[in-house]
């Protein structure tokens, strides 16, 4: 698919393995930091998964310089926004807007994880103030629970201090304002991403799975952050 200023965004499963190993080192590795980060054989084990949609961008004919990693098995209908990074050189050139609007399009109820600024720091994976800034440009809106961030791979820690965001198709979201959502699709999502998790932490599992017990759950938009 072609867009705007020569971006072209390619389903990645047409896309040969060796150049799935050069988008991980020189796009995905560099924007997050080891404990957020799928191994690079992790990555790559997404190429043709049943339950895995990869989308790649390059501008002209040159390197694929962004990506957008959707993991589809999970409950209802729900999805996943694991990762969405632009190389370095491709900030700034709708890169990151353009993956987020295609996938967005395709999935109606798109969890999205987010580092909050007020407990995360710029350690040089990307700054995390401009990123939630980006996503609440985008209407990406927060889900209020008491989320921790499970283990991305057996071995590492769960992540504390990270935002549950909600990005649907943009004509299903709301200018601003806080909204009250059925908790119905949002539990079903946690209870299988995070409850059922092997490495959830036994008190983090009771603070969330009480959150859940709620008929609706508040979302509001990112920024002000309260």
């Amino acid at each position: 698919m072609s867009g705007r200023d020569g971006l072209t965004l390619v389903d990645a499963d047409e896309v040969p393995a060796d150049e799935w190993r050069a988008v991980y080192r020189t796009v995905l590795a560099p924007a997050f930091p080891p404990e957020e980060l799928v191994s690079e054989a992790g990555f790559l084990a997404q190429r043709g998964h049943a339950d895995a949609h990869v989308w790649f961008a390059r501008v002209g004919e040159g390197p694929w310089c962004g990506v957008a990693l959707v993991e589809t098995g999970h409950a209802d209908g729900t999805a996943l926004l694991a990762y969405l990074a632009a190389s370095a050189a491709a900030r700034g050139r709708g890169v990151g807007s353009a993956l987020l609007s295609h996938v967005r399009e395709r999935h109606p109820m798109l969890f999205v994880e987010v580092e909050d600024p007020a407990v995360h720091t710029d350690r040089g994976f990307g700054d995390p103030s401009r990123r939630v800034a980006f996503y609440d440009a985008h209407g990406v809106r927060e889900v209020v629970v008491p989320f921790v961030m499970p283990p991305v791979a057996p071995g590492l820690p769960r992540v504390p201090g990270i935002l549950l965001g909600l990005a649907r198709p943009a004509a299903d979201t709301p200018d601003r304002g806080e909204e009250h959502v059925p908790a119905d699709a949002v539990r079903s999502f946690l209870t299988g991403y995070v409850l059922e998790d092997d490495g959830v932490d036994a008190e983090d599992a009771r603070v969330l799975g009480e959150a859940l017990q709620a008929d609706t759950l508040v979302v509001r938009p990112l920024l002000p952050r309260p």
